[in-house]
């Protein structure tokens, strides 16, 4: 590891019970989502490329799926601080009133390390997000100077320590690459090349303008289309969809034919427990999805004479972030429907709703990978074209004596 005179602090877990809303994000969140949004922009030239500090904040209170932990480096000690049970000095998440956070000057941050931790499906692993400080970060396609080197490499390694301690020996990290920029002269890629990380897998991150208005959908009359906003209806308090359990498997179907490159990845088990709690995240994280079905209601579709789920299409709207702005979350298929059309009228149907949701939606985000040509063509049948590329990256680490994890104390 770098011996370079850094200082690590930990950013408080938010009580699972708090309101986001109603509290200001601390210092270090405000800092780190700033430090994201500004690297992100860089390399998508986007300014909509962005999170809000309230949803980093919702993320640190983690979930039954994953835990995230925020780490903030500096140059100087970060003083008398409280410490969690691992020693680490503690960095409050959130302040109550604004004279709170104004109490004590924020630290000179020279960068983030975010940390996420699957809890269901994928326990050996860890997903690692190095974050530069604003006065750290090189323009794209340039590399680091001196300082940048030094914080960059003791970020990295020290992420890494932590994996280990963590008790995750396989490492994902992702980034973004501008236009034009050539992966070997990125330089977090070359320091991760450095540490052991293999290029695993690549995808292109797109936008496409919102149709006004969305055109209607084309279809037979063997089929008929359903919408679920924030899945009310298909899952939850009231009663279940007598299409829910179809829709779980298309759900999965969607992880396992995802191309994933050569990322060591484990399919989720999607349950009627699950997506019901996915239900009530949507509330707590601000967030709102609109789920639009093709169902085949053609009496000899299913064995039983029943209807058959086809396709499936999402969008989702974060309700802090920019209200001209939306994420394709899903597009999928069943394998004996595929090759009709349906994942675009699954598409067209969810627009059509989005256009009554939210009125000022004018563009829509994706990420695609280039083998997945049948989603590509719909993307750019919509007029989508490419911002940037991203890459994902992973590396295995040897075990961690029992004796150094952490797990029992972050």
């Amino acid at each position: 590891m770098s011996s370079a005179p850094f200082y690590l602090a930990r950013v408080a877990t938010p009580p699972a019970g708090l309101r986001t809303a109603e509290v200001m994000p601390g210092d270090a969140v405000l800092a780190f989502t700033l430090c994201a949004n500004v690297a992100a922009q860089d390399a998508t030239g986007d300014p909509a490329s962005s999170v809000s500090a309230a949803h980093v904040l919702t993320r640190l209170k983690g979930s039954p799926e994953s835990r995230a932990l925020l780490f903030a480096v500096s140059a100087a000690s970060f003083g008398p601080q409280l410490a969690d049970a691992a020693g680490y000095p503690l960095l409050p998440s959130y302040y109550l009133t604004a004279e709170d956070s104004g109490a004590v000057a924020p630290p000179d941050y020279c960068g983030f390390i975010h940390l996420t931790v699957p809890l269901l499906e994928e326990r050996d692993a860890i997903e690692v997000e190095c974050v530069l400080g604003l006065g750290y970060q090189p323009l794209p396609g340039q590399s680091f100077t001196p300082d940048e080197q030094a914080v960059a490499e003791w970020m990295v390694d020290t992420a890494l320590d932590l994996a280990r301690k963590l008790g995750r020996q396989r490492v994902q990290v992702g980034l973004l690459h501008a236009p034009g920029v050539e992966l070997n002269a990125d330089p977090f890629a070359q320091l991760y090349r450095s540490r052991g990380f293999q290029l695993k897998h690549r995808e292109e991150h797109m936008v496409m303008p919102m149709p006004t208005p969305p055109p209607a959908a084309l279809l037979s009359p063997r089929y008929r289309v359903e919408v679920w906003r924030d899945y009310a209806g298909l899952v939850g308090r009231d009663s279940d969809s007598p299409l829910l359990d179809q829709v779980l498997c298309l759900l999965e179907v969607a992880s396992a034919d995802a191309d994933n490159g050569q990322l060591t990845v484990e399919i989720p088990r999607w349950t009627r427990e699950r997506l019901d709690r996915a239900r009530r995240q949507l509330a707590d994280r601000r967030a709102h999805t609109i789920l639009a079905a093709i169902i085949d209601h053609h009496p000899k579709s299913t064995p039983g004479g029943s209807e058959r789920v086809a396709s499936l299409a999402e969008l989702s709207f974060q309700a802090d972030g920019d209200p001209e702005v939306a994420e394709w979350t899903l597009t999928v298929t069943a394998r004996d429907y595929r090759r009709r059309g349906l994942a675009w009228a699954a598409q067209l149907a969810a627009l059509n709703q989005a256009a009554d949701f939210q009125a000022r939606l004018r563009r829509i985000y994706t990420t695609l990978s280039p083998a997945d040509t049948a989603m590509t063509t719909l993307a750019q049948r919509l007029g989508a074209h490419t911002l940037c590329t991203a890459t994902a990256w992973e590396t295995t680490l040897p075990p961690a004596p029992e004796d150094t994890e952490l797990t029992q104390h972050l």
